[in-house]
């Protein structure tokens, strides 16, 4: 038979039980303060861009979590419904489907229930509501092209308006890439060329625009192109120009004996490789324009070939080697003073290869102008330079066939020619607004 004692033992676990319930009880009961909900949510949004809220509880945490959308003339759309619950805090993750409409108003609304047996049992809620704008048109542009159309070897400035605020734009043709900078709000410009070695049909210029919300669209840049056929020119090497360049050269191309492949290899693996690192080079300018009216040359000179001449170099009569000459060259007196051709910033100033001494400016907006066969030097690389300031004395280094200057105006890294940018006329219907640098791309 058993006695009260025996049952001591149930009685203490009853009395356990019931106090951890009132215990709990207690705590669902006694907590009141309700879920956190926090909104990454933007104010313009893209059909399909993610948009997430962090949503949880501390204590009891989440019962259920509901996420919904309202848009002007429909019913609410569902987006989110999780009567799971368990989860002290969580993220989630929602999107806006397409509409009809370019752009529409909607609002966001997130409720967040939690476990407490406060509010009847109800337990606490929070709930947040958010617009946010629907943004489904692509954005565009209005051109300002040039009325003279973009030869061959040539420049041109290219602008345009854009419809709405852009989170990234690109100007391309091909594999060629132009930079854009920021005139005014919403109002882009780009300096852009059709390089020599490129047939006008195939030069077909783009523009890649994307919104802040990630709207996207491509346009194609309606500019008139014109095709221009160049010069053909000889140069007529010597055995004594030959052995001549031996020395300077032979560091170059080590362990080459034979002064007419040493000259070839120079003429050509070496030249390749000095273009791309002018093109390095280039890189390194002003979102600001810093040149003001036309460039000038070498005064008091003869010019001795023209931009993009179809070079042959002869030998005893013979053919050794083409070339494509691309840029302009002037001879004067000897050791004749060297202007820069315009306001600028030098960022270059050394020895470069089949250029020699060189020295290289930057003019702001991807142009520059490049000056080689040098003797000597007067600036160095950070010097801030004005338009006939004196920036070197004319030379021989290089391969330079008798002391000149060879002239170069670039445009974005590529070579263009220098007689637009001498000409006055030209140069007024191209004038240059000012930058904005954050807004450039």
């Amino acid at each position: 038979m058993q006695t009260v004692f025996d049952k001591l033992p149930l009685y203490a676990g009853v009395l356990i039980l019931l106090a951890s319930m009132l215990g709990v009880s207690s705590l669902l009961f006694s907590d009141k303060e309700s879920p956190f909900i926090n909104l990454q949510i933007p104010e313009r949004v893209a059909p399909g861009q993610p948009m997430r809220a962090v949503v949880g509880d501390k204590r009891p945490g989440l019962r259920s979590l509901f996420v919904s959308v309202s848009r002007p003339g429909a019913h609410p759309e569902v987006l989110i419904l999780d009567l799971k619950g368990n989860d002290y805090e969580k993220t989630v993750q929602f999107c806006l489907q397409d509409d009809e409409n370019a752009e529409s108003q909607a609002v966001i609304r997130i409720e967040a229930v939690d476990k407490s047996l406060n509010n009847l049992f109800r337990g606490n809620t929070s709930i947040r509501v958010q617009p946010v704008y629907l943004d489904n048109l692509s954005p565009s542009a209005e051109f300002e092209i040039p009325a003279s159309p973009l030869v061959r070897g040539g420049s041109a400035f290219i602008r345009f308006n854009a419809s709405e605020d852009l989170g990234a734009a690109f100007l391309a043709a091909g594999p060629l890439a132009f930079p854009l900078y920021s005139i005014g709000p919403r109002r882009y410009q780009s300096l852009v060329t059709m390089p020599v070695d490129v047939e006008p049909s195939s030069f077909n210029l783009y523009l890649a625009l994307a919104d802040l919300v990630g709207n996207s669209a491509r346009l194609s840049v309606p500019l008139q192109k014109e095709d221009k056929q160049f010069n053909e020119d000889s140069i007529l090497l010597t055995s004594k120009f030959l052995q001549g360049k031996v020395k300077e050269f032979s560091g170059l191309v080590p362990g080459e004996k034979d002064v007419l492949t040493l000259f070839l290899r120079i003429n050509n693996e070496e030249r390749i490789k000095n273009y791309k690192e002018i093109q390095r080079l280039c890189q390194d300018t002003s979102t600001e324009p810093l040149w003001e009216g036309p460039f000038i040359h070498l005064p008091r000179s003869t010019r001795r070939s023209n931009f993009a001449d179809q070079r042959r170099y002869m030998l005893n009569d013979v053919t050794v080697d083409r070339q494509i000459h691309l840029g302009l060259d002037y001879s004067s007196t000897p050791k004749a003073e060297i202007p820069a051709a315009n306001h600028g910033r030098v960022i270059f100033a050394g020895y470069l290869g089949i250029h020699g001494n060189m020295v290289l400016i930057d003019h702001g907006h991807s142009l520059h102008s490049l000056y080689s066969h040098l003797s000597s030097f007067r600036v160095g690389v950070g010097e801030t330079v004005r338009k006939g300031q004196i920036i070197g004395i004319t030379g021989t280094s290089g391969i330079a066939v008798g002391e000149h200057l060879h002239f170069e105006i670039l445009v974005n890294g590529i070579s263009v020619n220098p007689d637009e940018w001498a000409d006055p006329e030209w140069i007024s219907k191209t004038a240059l607004k000012g930058a904005d640098p954050a807004a450039s791309f």
